[in-house]
């Protein structure tokens, strides 16, 4: 996505006075992001300790992981995948007991434009979207090979005369944004868009549903997987091509009930669709949404829009809300490189939202890690890149991770 392009990476290293010594203990790694248009955009990735004291890491040691890009990360089975939608590939790097970092290897989808999140379904299968083709392309995570794809024009809307958001607009781009499995299904989400632009062609939440026991991971066809499209109109569409440093929208609570968040697009879209940021629910044994639950998260949290589906467990998640007034009318990306957003922690089953903190932070990164009812929320002020600690039920900060830059933990081992 054009948008996401002011992301890039950079990764840091513990100052000299972490104690670093136990490599036994260096079980988790840190990867950091700061805006590519101020700064550059090389990225590094860091095995750190998780300690219960303030840790302060710099960039004086780090490993490179890729430059002139902007990676968003996801961990898998003890490795971290770099998503590379710039450079329309897909990187693994492994940590070995000594605590070191290295590659492993690289896989190119340059057909899939930029990259969606990748959805793993075993250490030999994972997917992968993308606006280059109306189709998910299946990977090896383990050997990083290209094995297939599954074909979607069985449900394409390609062409199709919509009338939005002005009168004889038509669909101009399909595209896989994020993808979700619970049992034998898969459950990828698109958007309808003008590419130039990315204005989205319809005001719905659209949805396609896949059979994998009826997937050859092998075949560049299976068009026979494919079950149906869902959609619902009470929503704008979900996913973002890594938005976040590899955020999620779409999750499974502890019920196999999914939830996804439809956010208009960082808010830019609102005004279009008419919609608020939501978040809908597909139960467990059902494959089209419910009709019974709808959580209006922007009038929850004050905001104007709410980007992350963080998800912490037992009904809770955080997610950023977007302050209007905060907007700088004289920057069109406001919405996306500037600190406008604040965090807050929702219940999907009161459906009621508590401001965590007023400090204000950019929505570039979301993506959150969650330990021993601790939730790690990441922070980029107009001076400061932090990673804040808080009790999950109370609230209570319990620990601050000082960065250079944005920056994502991962725990590996």
């Amino acid at each position: 996505m054009a948008l996401c392009l002011f992301l890039a990476g950079t990764v840091v290293s513990c100052s000299e006075d972490d104690d670093e010594s136990n490599s036994s203990k260096m079980d988790y790694v840190l990867l950091s992001f700061n805006n590519a248009s101020t700064s550059g955009s090389a990225s590094y990735m860091l095995p750190f300790n998780l300690t219960d004291t303030t840790v302060s890491l710099t960039t004086s040691n780090a490993t490179e992981t890729t430059s002139d890009n902007s990676p968003s990360g996801f961990a898998y089975n003890e490795s971290v995948y770099l998503d590379e939608y710039k450079n329309s590939t897909i990187s693994k790097w492994d940590l070995d007991d000594e605590g070191n970092l290295s590659k492993y290897g690289k896989l190119k989808v340059a057909d899939m434009g930029y990259p969606s999140n990748i959805c793993f379904k075993s250490s030999e299968e994972a997917f992968v979207g993308g606006p280059g083709s109306f189709k998910i392309a299946i990977f090896n995570p383990s050997t990083m090979t290209r094995t297939g794809s599954i074909d979607l024009s069985s449900v394409s809307r390609a062409g199709e005369i919509t009338n939005f958001p002005s009168t004889g607009d038509s669909v101009q781009t399909e595209l896989v944004s994020e993808m979700i499995i619970r049992g034998d299904y898969m459950y990828a989400a698109l958007y309808y868009c003008e590419i130039s632009t990315w204005t989205p062609n319809t005001a719905s939440c659209e949805i396609v549903v896949i059979d994998l026991t009826k997937v050859d991971a092998s075949s560049s066809d299976n068009s026979a997987a494919v079950v149906k499209r869902i959609s619902d109109s009470r929503g704008s569409y979900t996913g973002g091509w890594a938005t976040g440093g590899g955020s999620s929208f779409m999750i499974l609570d502890e019920d196999d009930d999914i939830y996804v968040l439809c956010h208009n697009m960082w808010g830019q879209y609102s005004s279009l669709t008419g919609l608020p940021a939501c978040v809908l629910r597909i139960k467990d044994g059902e494959t089209d949404f419910d009709d019974s639950y709808y959580f209006d998260v922007e009038a929850a949290s004050t905001g104007y829009a709410v980007m992350g589906l963080e998800y912490a467990g037992d009904g809770v998640f955080f997610g950023l809300g977007q302050d209007p007034t905060q907007i700088d009318p004289e920057n069109p990306y406001s919405y996306f490189t500037d600190p406008i957003y604040q965090w807050y922690k929702f219940d999907l089953d009161s459906k009621k939202a508590t401001k965590v903190i007023d400090t204000y932070t950019k929505a570039a990164i979301t993506k959150s890690y969650f330990e021993n009812g601790v939730a790690y929320l990441p922070f980029s002020t107009s001076s400061d890149s932090y990673i804040q600690a808080y009790n999950v039920s109370s609230l209570g900060s319990t620990q601050k991770i000082s960065t250079d830059m944005q920056s994502i933990i991962f725990k590996l081992k």
